[in-house]
């Protein structure tokens, strides 16, 4: 039916429209672009204001897309306020934003390193920026296994900023190593759940590891595990010293011979007879 074919041909036009909108191009500069103010308050309470190139944190951010696209901020010259988040953390995300890479001074050490990874992977879990997360969590495990655990001071704000399937929080267990809590405030509740979680069954499976080299070794030098397969008929014999032609014939008349013959007394000859 000519309508129907109309009809589908409109749907199918409006469809590839709509994947074209859904998949933007990368921003660039070639062109003017507008800029916007993002009002960042630290924990300290202190304000700073970034601009930024409005095609670039609306196309890498849903968060700022929709913060700065929707109705109620069209012709407001306040741009959106981002409360409880480190001035230097921020500054990194727009780094990230035109270099699309993690930039942090090479010669900061370890705990530093550590708490602005942190905070960077809070800020883009915050404005749901998933690449700028992995990212993050790349380059804390990798400075992990150099340099060792998370500072013990940032426990407490990643648990109470993510929620239980974070992987920030499997990134802690899992590059966990000391075993011991000097301050039992700095370790949330909920962090010493998964500890016992994901050590438990390790601790079960080195236990068993060990045993299994230990029952090796003794094997080996001792033979005592060898399989138990033993003839009992040649040490019955030797124990007893009765030759193999008494086995055959258990009568008394030749039994009581043969043991006489082997040297045994009179009271050991009634008690073998018997």
């Amino acid at each position: 039916m000519p309508g129907a074919q109309e009809h589908t041909e409109e749907s199918a036009t409006e469809n590839r429209s709509n994947l074209v909108i859904a998949e933007r191009s990368p921003p660039n500069l070639l062109d003017p672009q507008p800029i916007v103010e993002v009002h960042v308050t630290s924990p300290e309470g202190q304000t700073q204001s970034f601009k930024i190139h409005k095609n670039f944190i609306c196309y890498y951010s849903p968060f700022f897309d929709a913060a700065f696209n929707s109705k109620s901020v069209e012709g407001e010259s306040q741009g959106p306020e981002l409360d409880d988040t480190p001035h230097d953390v921020f500054g990194i995300f727009v780094n990230w934003l035109y270099m699309q890479t993690i930039n942090i001074e090479s010669n900061r050490e370890w705990p530093i390193r550590c708490m602005l990874l942190v905070n960077i992977w809070l800020l883009a879990d915050r404005v749901m920026v998933p690449r700028l997360q992995k990212e993050a969590l790349c380059l804390l495990g990798e400075a992990g296994r150099m340099n060792g655990e998370f500072p013990p001071s940032q426990y407490q704000r990643i648990y109470r900023n993510t929620t239980q399937d974070s992987p920030l929080r499997a990134c802690i267990v899992k590059m966990w190593r000391d075993l011991t809590i000097s301050n039992s405030e700095l370790y949330p509740r909920e962090l010493l759940v998964d500890l016992v979680n994901r050590l438990g069954p390790i601790k079960r499976r080195l236990e068993v590891e060990r045993f299994c080299d230990a029952f090796a070794a003794v094997d080996e030098d001792s033979n005592l595990f060898e399989p138990f397969d033993m003839d009992f008929e040649p040490l019955i014999a030797e124990k007893t010293r009765v030759s193999s032609d008494m086995l055959e014939a258990p009568q008394e008349g030749k039994t009581k011979r043969k043991l006489v013959q082997t040297g045994f007394t009179e009271e050991n000859i009634r008690g073998s007879i018997a």
